[in-house]
């Protein structure tokens, strides 16, 4: 009897001592699984077009495990697909920094820059607006600090494909591709802030 109780206390030990270094031990299974399961439904949901119901299994998925590079690249472009923009360029790219070697990085920084150029556009378009939605006369100091924002998002989203071009890993083709697109978005920046003075 004896013997078994030393023996059951060296197993537990030992089982504790095994997984001293290795990762996800200090997370109960239950975690896991859970973590696992709101993954799933997150990703049929955005499947399915609920992006919002994604969003929400994502965001506790999250709140379980922060620093899960998996999680947190889905609930960036879970954002993007949901229309916050700020939100998932954040997210995204605390998921660049603290997973650079990622495989899905690369995707991370090309979202990141998609995002900045879609919000570039959204200011150029306020930029352009003579009334507002309620049919107010738009100011040209309005128009200027809607300029200045969007100049601000296009830059962005230039510096984020640059850095994209610098991970390496994309075909010829897509990095020729990648750097006449630039090369527009400069053209395009240059023209709106020519336009705007």
């Amino acid at each position: 009897m004896i013997t078994r109780m030393i023996s059951t206390v060296m197993m537990v030990l030992m089982m504790g001592l095994s997984c001293v270094g290795l990762t996800g031990c200090d997370r109960p299974v239950v975690h896991q699984k859970s973590v696992s399961q709101l993954n799933q439904k997150a990703a049929e949901l955005m499947q399915e077009g609920d992006t919002a119901g994604a969003v929400a299994r994502l965001e506790a998925a999250h709140d379980l495990v922060p620093d899960d590079g998996l999680v947190q690249y889905n609930l960036g472009i879970a954002y993007q697909g949901n229309d916050e923009p700020d939100k998932a360029i954040k997210t995204l790219t605390a998921f660049v920094q603290s997973h650079p070697n990622d495989s899905q990085a690369r995707s991370a920084v090309q979202s990141i820059a998609v995002i900045y150029e879609q919000v570039a556009d959204q200011w150029y378009e306020k930029s352009a607006q003579e009334e507002t939605e309620s049919g107010e006369k738009v100011t040209s100091a309005q128009q200027k600090e809607a300029n200045e924002k969007a100049t601000e998002a296009m830059k962005q989203a230039i510096v984020h494909y640059e850095h994209l071009l610098k991970l390496g890993g994309i075909s010829p083709d897509s990095h020729k591709a990648i750097q006449h697109h630039v090369k527009q978005l400069n053209e395009a920046m240059e023209k709106q802030n020519q336009k705007a003075a």
